[in-house]
């Protein structure tokens, strides 16, 4: 009987107390949380000091994965020792950005329990000049086939929206197909994971951002992407 009512309360604090059961604390931590810049001029050029702590017995490698061609940072990767820390240098060019933006990299590290996570960016960017005149889009006629491609990015960002506005609908054009893009935001960490088991399917490390899958063909950045899709899609629509 004492066993049974020993049992009995042990239960109840476990309902009582869910965290009793909560996963354990996160062995390492970035500070700060997210980079909120509040606003600046379009066309400043702004950073900030990152700071990785871990608590882990063992050194990580960490890595900042850009998602944008407007983000960089100083260095790419380095280890954080056993229970020490890192600082990454993150820079952000506003020159192509407007009004409300959302950026992020991807942080990744040998940890298992945090092997993939976002690192984010807000803020307004405001205008200060008249911005270009957007390039026209053509109305071709409608094109003979059909051709999937799935394009890995941040939605916002600049170059990005204009290689899915502008270049995608002249490959169309120049190739007689309907190219149908599936977009993914990379900063959806099940969008992060599907990229990596797709890279690494093809023996491949992710060290560039935007990614293209065309067929079985795995475009890393944009100028690869630039310079290799014709050629990529051109053989698919050969068959």
């Amino acid at each position: 009987m004492r066993a049974y009512r020993f049992l009995c309360a042990a239960l109840l604090s476990l309902v009582l107390c869910p965290t009793a059961l909560a996963a354990p604390a996160p062995q390492m931590a970035v500070s700060p949380p997210a980079w909120r810049f509040g606003w600046v001029r379009q066309g400043e050029k702004i950073q900030l000091a990152v700071t990785v702590t871990s608590k882990e017995p063992r050194a990580l490698n960490v890595t900042f994965v850009p998602t944008c061609d407007c983000l960089t940072v100083d260095p790419a990767s380095q280890p954080v020792p056993p229970g020490g820390k890192a600082v990454f240098i993150l820079h952000y060019d506003s020159s192509d950005d407007t009004g409300n933006i959302r950026r992020g990299f991807i942080v990744t590290t040998d940890l298992p329990a945090a092997s993939r996570a976002p690192y984010m960016i807000y803020g307004t960017v405001r205008q200060e000049r008249t911005p270009s005149e957007g390039a026209a889009s053509g109305t071709g006629a409608p094109a003979a086939g059909s051709l999937a491609i799935s394009y890995f990015y941040t939605p916002g960002c600049r170059s990005c929206e204009e290689f899915l506005s502008v270049e995608i609908p002249r490959l169309s054009r120049a190739l007689g197909v309907s190219i149908e893009v599936d977009r993914k935001d990379l900063l959806d960490p099940a969008v992060f994971e599907q990229l990596s088991r797709e890279a690494a399917a093809r023996g491949l490390a992710l060290t560039a951002v935007p990614v293209l899958l065309a067929g079985d063909t795995l475009l890393m950045g944009d100028r690869e992407i630039r310079a290799r899709l014709s050629d990529v899609l051109e053989a698919l629509a050969a068959g």
